[in-house]
């Protein structure tokens, strides 16, 4: 079971010295918790571009501060407890093939339970090491979009002019080259598009379906497990491989209560213009 990695004692200098080692936690592990080090803005910068420098991410975005107040006011989301997944598990923007491939996440106000707006972390390494073979190799084949009966996205119920962008089921990681999954935890939310190149026939169609519901059941057993959860506290920094974490946020908190500083990572300045 692949799970965060988490430092208790750390600082700005600490990460920017040492940082070759970190980021080969950040292969092996898909996210890297550093504990109440309190960032100011250049600092999280300079420490996303000292990732990029060595993984090759080809743009930083300037910094956002969420608070998920579009979730919440949108969409009439203030009675999510604590035990409540606020935000549903997804992987970032996946039915993009120019999306963020990164993220450095530090948490800049915290005043509420520890308890509340935790964010869990599941490492798709986990999921297609206990796919079937037969599973692994139909979906090298298979090529996806964003479901055409969804027109939903990132967050249940958030509409979307969809993009019916099609991309392969199955893809090399960029800095590893090892095979993984590009496909939403949902079940609802991939559409089959060809197999081998063909129109798939009512078999694969099926098949695909079982796939799918069975990665949504694997994603929610994890759910359960405390380690894949941060409980966040003020000065949190959070490093996440956008392109293989899936991720998800519980409720609790109330507007203003929390807020992290964001900044993306891309693969190029091109890909981030296409991406939006």
């Amino acid at each position: 079971m692949i799970t965060p990695f988490k430092m208790e004692n750390s600082s700005y200098e600490d990460i920017v010295s040492n940082i070759e080692s970190y980021v080969e936690h950040f292969l092996n592990r898909g996210v890297l918790i550093f504990k109440s080090i309190n960032l100011s803005a250049i600092e999280q910068e300079n420490i996303t571009k000292a990732f990029g420098s060595k993984l090759n991410w080809g743009y930083i975005s300037m910094f956002h501060e969420e608070d998920h107040s579009f979730t919440i006011n949108m969409f009439n989301k203030y009675n999510y407890s604590n035990s409540d997944i606020l935000i549903p598990w997804h992987l970032e923007n996946s039915h993009k093939n120019d999306r963020q491939i990164a993220t450095t996440w530090n948490m800049i106000k915290f005043e509420c339970s520890e308890e509340s707006g935790t964010t869990g972390f599941v490492n798709t390494d986990d999921i297609l090491a206990e796919m079937k073979e037969e599973w692994i190799l139909f979906l090298r084949s298979a090529t996806v979009t964003n479901s055409l009966n969804d027109s939903y996205n990132l967050i249940d119920d958030i509409p979307t002019k969809p993009k019916i962008e099609k991309r392969n089921a199955l893809i090399p990681h960029r800095n590893t080259g090892k095979e993984i999954l590009n496909l939403s935890p949902r079940f609802h939310q991939d559409a089959l598009v060809s197999v081998n190149g063909q129109i798939p026939s009512l078999e694969e169609e099926e098949e695909f379906k079982l796939i799918k519901l069975w990665i949504e059941k694997t994603v929610s057993f994890y759910e359960t497990e405390p380690a894949h959860w941060l409980k966040w506290s003020l000065g949190d920094l959070v490093v996440v491989d956008l392109s293989k974490i899936y991720h998800a946020v519980k409720g609790g908190f109330e507007l203003g209560q929390r807020k992290f500083r964001r900044y993306w990572a891309y693969s190029s300045f091109e890909s981030m213009q296409r991406s939006i």
